[in-house]
């Protein structure tokens, strides 16, 4: 929340890859190992690469914006409180 951009949490940050070959390859961050990446691409099946194939790698921003431009620290630990303590049927009737 304090800055989206900061961290790709697996299954929601994008990327754009250059292989060697100068391919581009675009997807959605699924998993990442010391030796392959998989990402979720246009195709059916998940990529799997390994990162000895990637030349250039290239996150695209969140378009989340940084929450703390619009509230102060104590308001964010307040509502990060709040968020922590909501059970499975209070987040049901939030939505």
């Amino acid at each position: 929340m304090v800055d989206p951009s900061a961290r790709l949490a697996p299954g929601y940050g994008s990327v754009i890859l250059t292989l060697g070959n100068n391919q581009t390859i675009f997807g959605v961050l699924l998993e990442e190992t010391e030796k392959d990446i998989t990402l979720k691409t246009s195709e059916v099946e998940p990529l799997k690469l390994p990162l000895s194939r990637i030349k250039n790698r290239e996150i695209v921003i969140s378009s989340m914006p940084t929450i703390g431009t619009y509230i102060g620290k104590r308001a964010l630990r307040d509502l990060v409180e709040y968020l922590s303590n909501l059970t499975g049927e209070e987040v049901k009737t939030v939505h």
